[in-house]
């Protein structure tokens, strides 16, 4: 992803909007899946120097932010913002400090 700014790393994070069926789910021990759940994206970009500290979030900023109705509004909008879906990956296979 591009940054704004020099000396900035950036990313995008997605994450899913959760509802009552899904803590219903939790609580029942079980993950449920939902085929037109909604996305929330946010593009985040963090001071480079900072990243390997306890204050890796010093000079962040949040970009923008958007939500996606399902996922093929999902992969549209990443698209729109030049990320390719197929470079995605977990946060734990990724260096995403937060």
């Amino acid at each position: 992803m591009e940054t704004s700014r020099p000396g900035c790393r950036a990313w995008v994070e997605i994450r899913p909007i959760l509802t009552e069926a899904d803590a219903a789910a939790r609580r029942e021990g079980w993950t449920r899946s939902d085929a037109g759940r909604a996305f929330r994206l946010v593009h985040r970009e963090f001071v480079t120097e900072y990243l390997d500290g306890w204050d890796y979030d010093v000079g962040s900023s949040e970009i923008k932010q958007a939500l996606a109705q399902d996922e093929a509004r999902l992969v549209a909008r990443l698209q729109a913002w030049g990320v390719s879906p197929e470079h995605l990956a977990y946060p734990w296979n990724t260096d995403y400090p937060a």
